[in-house]
Parts: structure tokens; sequence; C-alpha cells
């Protein structure tokens, strides 16, 4: 229970860090493209996107 909900909180921690834009090298993926590749994603929204996916899935990890 307890590495469940630690696990949980690095979730959420990986998150927020992602939604302020200083977490872009943990996208996997985008962290290891090029400039030009990088240059065709929609950045803020892709960090919006995996920011918020992370905090929706953490509390999915604590059992009931």
């Amino acid at each position: 229970m307890i590495v469940l909900i630690t696990v949980a909180a690095i979730l959420v921690i990986m998150g927020i860090i992602i939604l302020i834009g200083k977490g872009d090298k943990l996208i996997a993926g985008y962290n290891t493209a090029s400039e030009e590749e990088k240059a065709q994603y929609n950045v803020k929204r892709l960090r919006g996107l995996i920011g918020g996916l992370l905090i929706v899935l953490a509390p999915m990890m604590i059992p009931l």
C-alpha cells in the first residue's frame, strides 16, 4: 500500500513538473527528437496532455 501511494505521489509530482514547463525531458520520444522534429509539435498542448494524464492516472494507483 505504501509503495502504491509513493508511486502515485511521484506521478503527480512529474505531472506538475511537466505542466509548469520544466520537464520536457520527462516526455518519452520528445526528448530524443531532433530540433526539426520538435518544431513539428505544439509543445504547450503536449505538456498539457502528458502532465494531465499523469495527474489523472495517479489516483488509480491507490487501491480502495
